[in-house]
């Protein structure tokens, strides 16, 4: 009988010593993704730089986006956030056929750049979609990229009105379209209109005056 009371006693102490470990945490406490925002919404806000280009077709904004994916990366490591990874199927299918294509062409290095910018843009998408798992870290995702959308807009204007159509380490506008620091004119229209989208979307700036400003701008 003693033995047996020695036996339990000992076992409640090592439940008592196991229940006074502290929890391995599972999930990221809140405000711990600050810094990945920050990262994440200068990367989304510098879109526009495009140029000037620099090896393998690089631009100023990858730099930022690329700290953006190893910052998000380290934080989900170290939160033991579940990793969303948008798009994998459409995204393995373009970089099987441009690996096909890269091998069976005549120039495999330009493929070969051409699959590391899918798999770069796969993992930027990954980034945002791991780090916008709360209503608060995707509202300020999203105000970002309206505020900043609506600033390089502004900025735009200014330009036109100056006169000047050519910036610097841009490539000037093309039949009086200007263009930004972005390649084509086209492209820069596509971003201002995705980012009128999300200004009548997320409905920010909140008051309508400015929001129905920013639209027009």
């Amino acid at each position: 009988m003693r033995s047996l009371e020695a036996d339990r006693g000992s076992t409640k102490s090592t439940w008592r010593r196991l229940a006074a470990v502290p929890a391995v945490p599972t999930h990221y406490e809140p405000h711990h993704d600050r810094f990945p925002i920050v990262v994440v919404v200068a990367g989304i806000s510098l879109l526009p730089l495009l140029n000037p280009k620099g090896p393998a077709n690089t631009a100023p904004v990858d730099f930022i986006m690329m700290a953006a994916i190893v910052v998000v990366g380290v934080w989900v490591g170290t939160t033991l956030t579940r990793v969303h990874v948008p798009y994998v199927l459409p995204a393995a299918g373009l970089a099987l056929a441009g690996l096909i294509a890269a091998l069976a062409g005549g120039s495999p290095m330009s493929g070969s750049i051409a699959i590391v910018q899918e798999v770069f843009l796969l993992a930027w998408c990954a980034a945002i979609t791991s780090l916008c798992r709360t209503p608060r870290s995707l509202r300020t995702v999203v105000r970002g990229w309206c505020v900043s959308a609506t600033a390089w807009a502004i900025f735009l204007i200014m330009v036109e009105m100056s006169g000047r159509t050519r910036l610097p380490g841009g490539t000037g506008g093309e039949g009086g379209r200007a263009r930004l620091w972005f390649d084509h004119p086209n492209l820069a229209g596509n971003y201002f209109a995705v980012a009128i989208f999300i200004v009548l979307a997320a409905r920010y700036p909140r008051h309508p005056v400015a929001r129905h400003l920013s639209v027009i701008a």
